[in-house]
């Protein structure tokens, strides 16, 4: 299914020996709708293959618990075609907490710096305070 998906042998191996929790996973209950629900959001074929062998575990993640309400906050703050970009790029994003996902964008869009989202949800929340709140408590 993963060759069928796009993964090269190399990218298989990859996600089998990273995720193998992978193969647990139902194809028709889980694989298939995920890479379903991908698709509908505006994530290319492609991409989706590339999304899976760089970060597997996306293949896992609940699309009603999980995908669905981290979408809606991302469509709303960047519309649809930017938001499918952002996750084909940085899948991960999926798998970070909405509170997390909610707090950061605010602090961004409160500095107008929304579109630096993917690139600091990897911080700690230490390393995200003192980059982009810390400035805000010496000017008071």
């Amino acid at each position: 299914w993963l060759f069928d998906l796009g993964l090269s042998k190399t990218q298989v191996a990859k996600v089998v020996a990273t995720s193998p929790a992978v193969l647990g996973l139902s194809i028709e209950q889980n694989l298939k709708p995920t890479v379903q629900w991908l698709l509908n959001v505006g994530v290319s074929q492609h991409q989706v293959a590339k999304a899976v062998a760089t970060h597997p575990p996306v293949l896992g993640y609940s699309i009603e618990k999980n995908c669905k309400p981290k979408c809606v906050l991302l469509f709303g703050a960047f519309g649809p075609d930017y938001s499918a970009q952002m996750i084909a790029r940085f899948p991960p994003i999926l798998g970070y907490s909405h509170d997390r996902l909610t707090w950061r964008l605010s602090v961004l869009a409160s500095r107008n710096e929304t579109m630096k989202l993917a690139a600091v949800m990897s911080l700690t929340p230490d390393a995200f305070q003192k980059r982009f709140l810390a400035e805000r408590f010496h000017l008071a």
